[in-house]
């Protein structure tokens, strides 16, 4: 099954970039996870999912906004019951997305992360993310590091959480296991959406 970093590896080979859609706190009942993620390709296919329905393809309307301008943002979704009713969606709750460029700075940890979820090993991904800052690191599970190097109490955490099972977020760093990003092949189909249907949830929040 081809995972979401095989296909962003794929479009930076071919000197294409894109933006990279990462749930990174979720309340109540979203319709998915903490780590859930979609790549949208600058010529505008999407692969993966966050949520589906309205919550996705205001995702993909915002990534669209902010691609190519290397730009970092986290807009804050409510799915509260009203909308929720009047948009006929099935769950509620509230999810926080993390936008984030795809670009040839990063392209090695992209390659890393792939070549550890093809062997099935044990890695983590940690992403660094502030104002105009990007970091983005692997570690496999001998302690190897691709990207960018962080500070030692960052190695030290991720000492700690190789061997967690859910992704954590902490003083402005997202922890996720490079294993859990495979989804559905269905969902790795490229997939378009009528952005003139497409309305926000709720207002972008930026971070």
């Amino acid at each position: 099954m081809m995972n979401i970093y095989e296909i962003i590896c794929d479009y930076l080979t071919k000197n294409k970039t894109g933006v990279l859609a990462t749930v990174i706190k979720r309340t109540g009942s979203a319709p998915r996870d903490v780590g859930a993620k979609m790549f949208v390709g600058e010529d505008g296919k999407a692969f993966g999912t966050v949520g589906g329905g309205l919550l996705e393809a205001g995702a993909r309307k915002e990534a669209l906004a902010i691609m190519g301008k290397n730009m970092i943002k986290t807009f804050s979704v409510n799915m509260n019951a009203d909308v929720v009713n009047e948009k006929e969606m099935l769950c509620g709750g509230n999810v926080i997305i993390l936008l984030e460029p795809v670009t040839m700075q990063h392209h090695e940890v992209y390659q890393q992360i792939e070549i550890i979820q093809k062997n099935k090993q044990r890695g983590l991904v940690v992403t660094g993310f502030g104002k105009d800052i990007l970091s983005k690191t692997s570690f496999d599970k001998e302690g190897n590091i691709t990207g960018n190097i962080p500070d030692s109490h960052i190695i030290d955490r991720v000492k700690a959480l190789l061997y967690e099972k859910r992704p954590v977020m902490n003083e402005g760093y997202f922890f996720a296991k490079a294993l859990q990003l495979n989804v559905p092949a269905n969902r790795l189909e490229p997939r378009f959406y009528d952005l003139k249907k497409c309305s926000t949830l709720s207002s972008p929040t930026m971070r």
